[in-house]
């Protein structure tokens, strides 16, 4: 991946973690489609994926996901522990475009 893309994958609100031989870009499921909406108590009331509802068990495990771009190896990795059938195809979209 070119610098100029990881550029523009931070503008687009990806973080980059280096550490020792590490060089990741991280991502947010907020970044990527998820929107929510919270009570006061900081739980959330209503969640929707990529324009979709879905369950706030379903949002709160995309929340605590753990999505990379390795740029060492050039390989997404996905950690979640839901079943968004979609989740790996939008990851690797926004990694790609």
């Amino acid at each position: 991946m070119t610098e100029e893309r990881i550029q523009e994958l931070i503008a687009k609100g990806a973080k980059r973690w280096t550490k020792g031989n590490n060089d990741r870009l991280y991502v947010d499921a907020y970044k990527l489609g998820l929107e929510t909406s919270r009570y006061k108590t900081g739980n959330i009331c209503s969640a929707q994926w990529q324009g979709e509802t879905i369950s706030n068990s379903q949002a709160n495990k995309l929340i605590g996901a753990s999505i990379y771009y390795n740029l060492k190896t050039d390989n997404v990795s996905i950690a979640y522990k839901g079943n968004l059938n979609n989740l790996t195809e939008v990851v690797e979209n926004f990694f790609s475009k």
